[in-house]
């Protein structure tokens, strides 16, 4: 288990500006604040060959991001089982930050569901998806 600020002080997988938008991204906010996570996926012979996010928010919001792609893209389990909890109990978040944890796992899996959705077509999409 890693902390908060280990995660914050490298955060790997955040999407260049200079990156494209890949084969499917989806976006996840929150009312409460103004904090947005967006995730894009690439993905070859069907399983997700990247991940990359681009965030807006809190440290926890953008760790919780880094880590949801982190997660995606080295193997994780299925991406559609993951839950808030599962990032919030390996960044150990406080309850209070559990929007982050809600609007990184909403993000990822909306993602990988419009790649779904498409047939694996090479696209490139942005949906806004939910609202934690």
């Amino acid at each position: 288990m890693e902390t908060l600020r280990a995660r914050f002080e490298t955060l790997r997988w955040a999407r260049g500006a200079d990156e494209p938008i890949t084969e499917a991204t989806a976006r996840a906010t929150t009312p409460a604040s103004d904090d947005v996570v967006e995730i894009s996926l690439r993905f070859c012979d069907g399983g997700i060959e990247s991940a990359r996010f681009r965030a807006h928010g809190s440290p926890a919001t953008l760790c919780a991001a880094d880590w949801a792609c982190e997660y995606a893209e080295t193997g994780g389990a299925d991406v559609l089982t993951l839950c808030a909890t599962d990032v919030a109990e390996a960044l150990h978040l406080a309850r209070i930050q559990m929007p982050a944890a809600l609007m990184a796992v909403d993000a990822l899996q909306a993602a990988y569901r419009r790649w779904q959705d498409v047939g694996a077509q090479e696209h490139q999409s942005q949906q806004t998806v939910s609202t934690v």
